[in-house]
């Protein structure tokens, strides 16, 4: 390929360029219109319609006017025509043909059974011819309408081009030949000569659906039927339904064409997640690409036994989302209704995600079954409490000293992870008077992932102080200022920590969140990392390669604070550290947090009426990405509700995994009753790298647990 055709084909998007064996042999301007250019691409080897079909797609991509011809290094014969005929068919009406086409040496039959199929076909075969004639394949194309019993021409392997084979090329043509000849013996004794030669093929029962493939010719399968849509009238005035089938993690398309099994009726009467039996081939769809079973029969059947609970004391689920919880619930109320009343089970909670309308279903289905129903929702909680300002204390912020530090450590847990580097600057009376930057061995392997982010590696911390040998030097860079860091409960957590696990004094410093106070000043931005801040206040100096530096981070953070000083004394420079603990959270400001899950139960039916309002009040008043709902709303609210703490993206797991164990018994005064799940339910989290095993999970769980006992 040369590098005018590679420049071309990147032009246009496409990817790995080199499959296609194509050149340009000559591009100019049109002579007739300069704007216009000819090109002739030379292509070695006949098309695939796979590639073809990606190259003109993204040649739509191409803004000017343009001719296109193509010539071929290996010529072209019809059967190579006729190999492109299905997958062009598929294409260009969406539905797959049921004409025979033979290509022999210079021309291309097409077999017909009638008139009427002729006809119909015309205008499609013109189109064909077109399709070909685009192509550079010039061919004569003959039609020809075949008598009821006649044969369609079989090509011998006279009339094909002599090559040599092999041995076992020779093998498997005689025993091709060998099945062809009693096909046709088979055809000669059957009186069902106008069947499809797929219909003779005797279906096989397939459990395993991972075994079926292209190959696997007539099947018979059972699943559930979904993405059923209203069956639609194709070209040749019959009725067509596609749909999905399901079983377990695996599916496959359905292609459902009107037949003496499948009428009109029938197909309009099937509904989705009905259970079927269907018979059909298997095939590779030519448009999709995926696989796919045109039908020959389908059954509605019942669904496989429900499951069943032996435990002598059942439980009661208080954790589901219906269908009514987008991307998240798969099945009806309906259907976990019955489950619950086969298991034994006496009462069934609903918790879809921010939403009630399966309530209605639910009162159904509980009369029904007999199974009580409990009415919740799993609401999208945000803290409106932001730590802007920690230990307040009555210091101008104007005449006050700062110490502005940032932390790197191996993970995010307070508890879990040690620090890796302290970097600080102490500001005193309008200039930085110092600076402090130390790295620090943690005593344990740095995680590659955290490595990678703040390039400290084990290597350049093993001779360096643990934090237990600075923390002294550290203390005093500290003492007598007001600390600022940017997630003080992060980097004030850990310092803190340190000091309690070593049976030090309680840390307790004035301190100020420059990222509440982002939040504050930027109600509308929708990312307040340090980057974003600094640019949201017009400074371009933070640099991404240098970042995740404590040292770095700390400088820049001195620069973000004095501007953001500036802005928040502007019209009152008297100012105090304790004014900014007064600071309440707006509207705007929660539309931009990132929500915790929580789970809230009604009680009676005030409670119901109460989740209304709750629900009504996220989706008006606090919608954002997600319909979100203040804490101070639950908290009002919550006489007439049960309030869970949900799953991992619910606070109380999330600070399990990075704050305190004192933190954690704080945050567990807010709730009911605290959930946890089996540790298979967070491996989600192991495979995005946010936890390093399931065994640390279990230690999570079982922290979360001996927290909650201590509390009652």
């Amino acid at each position: 390929m040369n590098d005018k055709m590679r420049r071309f084909l990147t032009s246009i998007n496409i990817k790995n360029v080199e499959r296609f064996d194509i050149d340009f042999d000559i591009v100019t301007r049109n002579k007739d219109n300069r704007n216009k250019i000819d090109m002739l691409i030379v292509k070695e080897t006949p098309w695939s319609y796979e590639l073809l079909e990606e190259f003109q797609n993204h040649l739509e991509s191409v803004k000017y006017p343009y001719s296109i011809k193509f010539s071929y290094l290996e010529k072209p014969n019809a059967s190579d025509a006729t190999k492109l005929f299905a997958d062009w068919h598929y294409s260009h009406c969406r539905f797959n043909s049921d004409l025979k086409l033979i290509g022999i040496g210079n021309t291309i039959t097409v077999y017909y059974e009638s008139e009427e199929q002729k006809a119909k076909n015309e205008q499609t075969l013109k189109d064909f011819a077109s399709f070909l004639e685009f192509l550079g394949y010039k061919f004569v194309i003959e039609h020809k309408i075949i008598e009821k019993n006649q044969e369609i021409p079989v090509i011998s392997v006279e009339e094909q081009p002599k090559t040599e084979m092999s041995e076992d090329e020779e093998k498997t043509l005689k025993a091709f030949q060998s099945s062809v000849t009693e096909m046709r013996h088979e055809l000669e004794r059957n009186p069902y000569v106008n069947q499809s030669w797929k219909d003779r093929i005797p279906y096989k029962k397939v459990d395993d659906w991972s075994t079926l493939n292209e190959d696997s010719t007539n099947v018979e399968i059972e699943g559930q039927l979904y993405g059923i849509d209203k069956p639609k009238i194709i070209r040749n005035g019959k009725t067509l339904l596609t749909c999905g089938l399901g079983k377990g993690e695996i599916a496959v398309s359905l292609r459902l064409m009107e037949n003496e099994n499948l009428t009109p009726d029938f197909l309009e009467s099937l509904k989705n997640e009905s259970w079927a039996r269907v018979r059909g081939y298997v095939s590779r769809d030519g448009f999709r690409k995926n696989l796919s079973i045109d039908v020959r029969s389908l059954e509605v059947i019942d669904g496989p036994e429900l499951r069943v609970d032996e435990e002598d004391e059942k439980r009661v689920e208080l954790h589901l989302h219906t269908k009514m919880s987008a991307m998240d619930g798969v099945t009806s109320t309906e259907d976990y209704f019955k489950l619950a009343k086969n298991m034994g089970h006496k009462a069934l909670a609903v918790t879809d995600h921010g939403v009630v309308q399966s309530f209605p279903e639910a009162q159904s289905a509980s009369r029904k079954t007999g199974v009580k129903a409990i009415y919740g929702v799993e609401f999208y909680m945000v803290n409106d409490e932001l730590p802007f300002a920690l230990n307040p204390v009555d210091v101008p912020l104007n005449k006050a000293t700062y110490v502005v530090f940032d932390l790197e450590t191996t993970g995010l847990s307070t508890r879990y992870d040690k620090i890796t580097e302290f970097g600080g600057v102490r500001f005193e009376n309008g200039q930085i008077v110092k600076t402090l930057q130390l790295l620090v061995n943690p005593e344990r392997k740095i995680p590659q992932a955290v490595v990678e982010k703040t390039h400290i590696t084990d290597e350049m911390v093993k001779d360096k102080p643990t934090i237990e040998q600075c923390i002294d030097q550290i203390l005093e860079f500290m003492d007598g200022a007001i600390l600022v860091s940017h997630n003080i409960t992060f980097d004030y957590g850990f310092i803190a920590e340190t000091l309690r696990k070593m049976g030090r004094e309680p840390f307790v410093k004035p301190a100020i969140d420059t990222l509440s106070l982002s939040r504050y000043l930027f109600p509308e931005a929708s990312a307040h990392r340090l980057g974003n801040l600094s640019r949201n206040l017009g400074m371009d100096d933070y640099n991404d390669e240098e970042a995740h530096r404590a040292d770095y981070d700390a400088r820049i953070l001195n620069e973000v604070w004095l501007a953001m000083l500036h802005r928040l004394t502007k019209h009152n420079q008297n100012l105090l550290h304790r004014d900014l603990a007064k600071i309440k959270s707006t509207n705007a400001m929660l539309k931009h947090m990132r929500p915790a899950h929580v789970t809230a139960y009604a009680k009676n039916e005030a409670g119901i009426k109460d989740i209304f309002e709750l629900v009504s009040l996220s989706h008006i008043d606090y919608l954002a990405d997600v319909p979100k709902i203040p804490k101070r709303e639950i908290e009002r609210l919550r006489s007439n509700l049960l309030i869970g703490s949900a799953c991992q993206n619910g606070e109380i797991f999330e600070i399990e995994r990075t704050r305190s164990k004192q933190d954690l018994l704080d945050a567990m005064k807010f709730y009911d009753f605290i959930e946890v799940q089996p540790a298979e339910n967070y491996i989600n989290l192991v495979h995005r790298g946010q936890v390093t095993n399931l065994e640390q999970v279990k230690t999570y769980i079982k922290d979360i647990v001996e927290c909650a006992d201590s509390i009652g």
